[in-house]
């Protein structure tokens, strides 16, 4: 009898907000349109009028009103990403919102543009507004705190409305028009600490010397938490976020938690756990037990539900061979932005050569430039376009979007399923990007009105590789990146991963198209001493 072979495709893109420009929480005051305290109630993805992006609305039930005042009950706050059918497109960091949760939202006005147009058409008195500032546009509530992730500040209720109405000269007030007093807030995590932490083992059972890693599949990078107190009922792990240097947490559960018992917990470490501390909540919700981690580096991954599987899974993303040479060849756009294209910039393009044989050199990637430029933008056309982009948050410096594709036959295990890398753009803030700073194109130190773009690029070539943020500030893959500073270093962590990334994507899966991931045959030295062999930067 014949074999037939049922293959499935989804399409994922992934945007990565890389290093950011914080902006101070006055200016994002006096930008932002309407300024509101407020609970999330539900949330929908949907596409765009052209079909080129996933955006999510998010619906709140306003409390008050710090700026902008209305009588509407709810508004919509509008963030990129989210999942439609077997599309799915993710921001990382991005605005993120729970349910049931509050938050102090700074919004723009409303969007016609990016809009939900049958949530209009049924809610037109509903605003749905872009977050100003992307990732800085919100103070999420936290242990009885407001958090601003720019400035790494807490504010209590009272704190928090007072910073804003006085600086927006206006009183808070409900829809109703009733004035708005900050609350007594009762509630919040509870440290009860009656269980403890012996050791922390990795998956072989094993201390590392150096620490952990985030993300990746193989059990002998789990985590496992041994100790006492515990409880019987799996609880949640809460980790240090990577997006902000660990001022706020990031949780494991569901399918994260392999086993739960009083005296054992083993885990994989969420791609967004980072170094910190670590703490053990029951289910009830009360920390049991914590205890410093440290984690070296992280993988991007997917939660996704394929193929055919009752929950979601956990899948790594492979690396493949989308040229003739088995790699990844970027594009120059020759659109016009603010009087420049990318195709025209020499110096820009000199940096972003420096930064691609950067991780050449370290890991031979098979990434490469190709001399013919292009008129893409950023959309999935299978083009890895480089462009100057004035469409970026206030205060993105720049993004790597990696869109995915996955592929899976009727014989495939959840093991051998391929996720891969088909496509990645990257979206640069126009030069200069405001009135008071510029990029440092050049060799030498920026100065301290410029960001080093060598630096910001290295950063997001790492994403493409598929990596995540680190919780070191030293380190290349550090969420955020100030001025006048230099990091183009590519640590030693992030060479492990890079690596681990290649080597993984070479592997057999039991999809053979499309091809697998070809790293480029030369030695780190040979590479590194300027004996370019094949694999010095081919604009083909």
């Amino acid at each position: 009898m014949k074999k037939f072979t049922l293959s499935i495709f989804y399409f994922i893109p992934i945007l990565l907000y890389g290093q950011v420009q914080r902006l101070a929480l006055s200016e994002r005051i006096d930008e932002a349109s309407t300024i509101v305290l407020a609970t999330k109630i539900n949330e929908k993805s949907y596409w765009d009028a052209r079909h080129e992006n996933i955006w999510t609305r998010h619906t709140f039930s306003i409390k008050s009103y710090f700026k902008n005042p209305s009588t509407a009950q709810n508004i919509t706050a509008i963030t990129p990403g989210g999942i439609v059918d077997g599309d799915m497109q993710v921001t990382c960091p991005s605005a993120e919102f729970e349910i049931q949760k509050d938050y102090v939202l700074l919004l723009e006005p409303e969007n016609f543009s990016v809009q939900d147009i049958d949530f209009k058409n049924n809610n037109p008195e509903i605003q749905q507004c872009l977050v100003y500032s992307g990732i800085q546009g919100f103070l999420p509530f936290n242990n009885n705190f407001y958090y601003d992730l720019s400035s790494e500040t807490t504010f209590t209720e009272q704190e928090a409305i007072q910073n804003i109405t006085q600086q927006t000269k206006t009183l808070a007030v409900t829809p109703t028009g009733e004035n708005y007093f900050a609350r007594r807030i009762p509630f919040g995590i509870e440290s009860v600490l009656s269980g403890t932490i012996t050791t922390l083992t990795d998956g072989s059972g094993v201390t590392p010397a150096t620490g952990f890693i985030a993300g990746t599949l193989p059990t002998q990078n789990e985590l496992i938490i041994s100790g006492n107190g515990f409880g019987s009922t799996t609880g949640s792990l809460l980790f240090a976020n990577v997006d902000n240097n660990g001022s706020t947490n990031v949780s494991a559960s569901g399918i994260d938690i392999i086993s739960w018992t009083d005296t054992q917990i083993r885990t994989k470490i969420p791609r967004k756990g980072g170094s910190g501390t670590l703490q053990i909540l029951s289910s009830g919700n009360s920390v049991l037990a914590t205890s410093p981690i440290t984690v070296r580096w992280a993988e991007i991954n997917i939660k996704h539900i394929y193929y055919g599987f009752s929950t979601a899974t956990l899948q790594q993303i492979e690396l493949i061979g989308q040229n003739s040479k088995g790699g990844y060849t970027f594009q120059y756009s020759t659109n016009n932005v603010g009087g420049q294209a990318f195709s025209s910039q020499p110096n820009a393009q000199a940096a972003f050569t420096r930064a691609v044989n950067n991780w050449r050199d370290n890991i031979c990637v098979n990434f490469d430039i190709s001399n013919v430029s292009t008129d893409s933008g950023y959309k999935a056309d299978g083009i890895n376009t480089i462009l100057y982009d004035s469409n970026l948050p206030a205060g993105g410096l720049a993004i790597c979007t990696s869109r995915y594709k996955a592929i899976a036959t009727a014989d495939c295990q959840l093991s051998n399923t391929l996720w891969y890398v088909s496509e990645m753009d990257i979206q640069v803030a126009p030069y200069p990007f405001n009135s008071n700073y510029t990029w440092n194109y050049s060799t030498a130190a920026p100065a301290a009105n410029q960001w080093d773009f060598e630096s910001v690029l290295s950063h997001e070539l790492g994403h493409g590789i598929g990596l995540d943020h680190i919780n070191n500030p030293t380190t290349l893959m550090f969420w955020s990146l100030p001025n006048g500073i230099v990091r183009r270093t590519i640590s030693s962590d992030e060479i492990e991963a890079g690596k681990y990334r290649l080597q993984h994507s070479s592997q057999t899966h039991c999809v053979t198209s499309p091809s697998s991931y070809i790293a480029i045959p030369c030695t780190n030295s040979s590479c590194k001493t300027g004996i370019w062999l094949n694999c010095t930067i081919v604009r083909n």
